[in-house]
């Protein structure tokens, strides 16, 4: 038995090397050259192809020419008219080109006074732009949310799966020494089965990333307008280390101290805050717009023109001054706009108040989000560093027959665990961050760096 053993263990070192050798093997056709495309290349691509953030532009242009209008409106009416009559030949002696006349009337018209109306559907006006504005500013960032949402997704996906054919990999190992050691007897039919199980299982997980991967490709290339997603930059993680570091050693105190601080920044920048703001004034001014109806609308207008006719040649042009007032005498109809206005300022109200504690509890989310991650991050590292040796150390057991396949299938299955972990972990960092920006409006990923410290 004991020669047999050390045959059995012979022949799995020598396995082993073989597989290990091939693994360090260079792949020489990974190493060809080809197109990349960065995070940067592909959110500049979601904004180009992006239908509803052009609807929203659009809204926007819409918007700018509302208000041009508007002002328009406070300018004189300019009216500029011409006719000429003949009449029809009947028993009067006057003959058909007697009868015919020309006439060219000009006339401009002014409201002087209409209860501050022009100026109050100005300023309606003005906001309604500013608020398609903060609506393509907030479109922006969606844009930005859904293709790094993808993105992330994608080279989680990627990760994953390298992960699932490491252990692939690694049952392998254990399947090529289980079989050598059947043929010569060394152990049952049961641990041999046991080995297969595990390398099929990891075939599975393998199977499923890459359908992730395949899915999220597909998604990335659809909202980049790509027809075929080129190979992607991978993620590094090395310029997050001091943000990482940072915040697994956060208290508390510091967390609520960080929120505080981006809070500040997004209740001035986030564009939904600051179009439920517009959106409450506007409202405000549609209440003193419909107060307008009770008070008088006067208007100026002045007009001149010139007749001419067969007999009588060209008459001595006349001009005259007009001024009219009008009174809308239904008070009751008044009132209630005045009222239904107020109702709508109230629930525009409420709305602000409602995006308010949204922006709060989105903005802690994901920042409280941030320093979980970091702690998980920094532990599930560790507990990888540890669970790796712990394999090492199974697997040379394993070698020299000192320890089962159960043993080592468990040593394998806490290594792709905690991989699995972090790889999670590291994604979710990097897409809180993501929510961060956007929820702050800030310019780039730098400008959120930069932010998230208690500096």
């Amino acid at each position: 038995m004991k020669r047999n053993a050390l045959c059995a263990s012979l022949i799995a070192l020598a396995l082993a090397g073989n597989i290990l050798a091939a693994a360090e093997t260079p792949n020489t056709e990974m190493r060809e050259p080809q197109a990349v495309l960065t995070l940067d290349e592909a959110r500049k691509l979601a904004l180009a192809s992006s239908s509803s953030l052009a609807s929203l532009g659009l809204s926007k242009d819409s918007a700018v020419i509302d208000e041009r209008l508007q002002r328009y409106e406070s300018l004189p009416s300019v009216a500029l008219s011409a006719s000429s009559s003949i009449t029809a030949p009947g028993t009067a002696a006057v003959s058909v080109s007697d009868s015919a006349q020309l006439a060219l009337a000009a006339s401009a018209t002014q409201t002087v006074f209409s209860g501050g109306k022009n100026t109050v559907l100005a300023s309606i006006d003005r906001l309604s732009s500013s608020i398609a504005r903060e609506a393509a500013r907030a479109g922006y960032f969606s844009v930005l949310d859904s293709i790094d949402a993808a993105w992330y997704a994608l080279q989680e996906a990627y990760a994953t799966k390298e992960s699932a054919e490491a252990s692939i990999s690694a049952y392998g190992i254990s399947l090529e020494i289980a079989k050598a050691r059947l043929d010569i007897g060394a152990v049952s039919v049961t641990d041999y089965l046991e080995a297969e199980s595990n390398a099929e299982a990891a075939r599975a997980t393998a199977g499923q990333a890459n359908r992730d991967v395949m899915i999220y490709s597909r998604k990335v290339a659809s909202l980049t307008g790509l027809d075929r997603l080129p190979a992607t930059e991978r993620a590094d993680f090395s310029g997050y280390e001091p943000l990482v570091s940072l915040f697994s050693a956060l208290s508390d105190a510091d967390a609520d101290a960080l929120v505080e601080k981006i809070r500040e920044a997004s209740l001035a920048n986030n564009p939904d805050l600051a179009a439920a703001r517009l959106a409450r004034e506007k409202s405000a001014k549609q209440v003193s717009l419909s107060a307008c109806a009770y008070l008088p609308t006067v208007t100026a207008g002045v007009s001149t023109g010139l007749n001419y006719t067969a007999l009588d040649g060209l008459s001595d042009p006349q001009v005259k001054v007009s001024l009219a007032g009008s009174l809308s005498l239904d008070a009751w109809v008044t009132r209630a706009s005045v009222d239904k206005a107020k109702i709508a300022e109230k629930q525009s109200d409420a709305a602000l108040g409602e995006a308010g504690r949204k922006l709060d509890m989105d903005l802690a989310t994901a920042i409280y989000g941030c320093v979980a991650e970091a702690r998980s991050i920094v532990s599930s590292a560790k507990a990888l560093e540890y669970a790796e040796k712990h394999y090492e150390n199974k697997l040379e057991l394993y070698k020299l027959a000192s320890a089962s396949v159960n043993d080592l299938s468990d040593a394998a299955s806490l290594v792709s665990a905690n991989r699995g972990a972090l790889i999670k972990a590291r994604y979710a960092l990097l897409s809180s961050l993501s929510t961060v920006r956007s929820l702050g409006a800030f310019d780039s990923d730098d400008a959120v760096l930069a932010a998230m410290t208690l500096k």
